[in-house]
């Protein structure tokens, strides 16, 4: 079973990116690391999608959840943001210090994986 999950990142404000990665059954979290300074906003919506192998198309699935962290990796990893989200939401997050930032996306196996294909 495969998932995707679209991702925008609004940094800064000003500076927008955009990612698309697919997710496995038991993948490892993927990751991201953004440079943010002191008070720098990081806005971010994501929307995650299910490959429905029977029509072989993408579907939208309320019930799937994704686990988004942010660690400091200027503060030896301390971790500043974890939580279990909606396939299609979005967060702010204010950085309280400025450096190297960890992004991490995960899907979760509990909700994600227990459907049959």
């Amino acid at each position: 079973m495969k998932f995707a999950l679209i991702s925008s990142f609004l940094a800064f404000i000003v500076h927008v990116e955009a990612l698309h990665f697919i997710f496995h059954e038991n993948s490892e979290p993927e990751c991201f690391l953004f440079d943010l300074g002191k008070d720098a906003l990081l806005s971010e919506k994501h929307s995650a999608w299910e490959y429905e192998s029977s029509s072989g198309k993408w579907v939208r699935d309320d019930s799937l959840m994704i686990e988004v962290t942010i660690d400091e990796l200027f503060d030896n990893n301390h971790r500043v943001y974890h939580h279990k989200m909606a396939p299609f939401s979005e967060f702010q997050f204010i950085a309280q210090e400025g450096g190297e930032h960890k992004i991490c996306y995960r899907a979760l196996s509990d909700g994600w994986w227990s459907k049959s294909a």
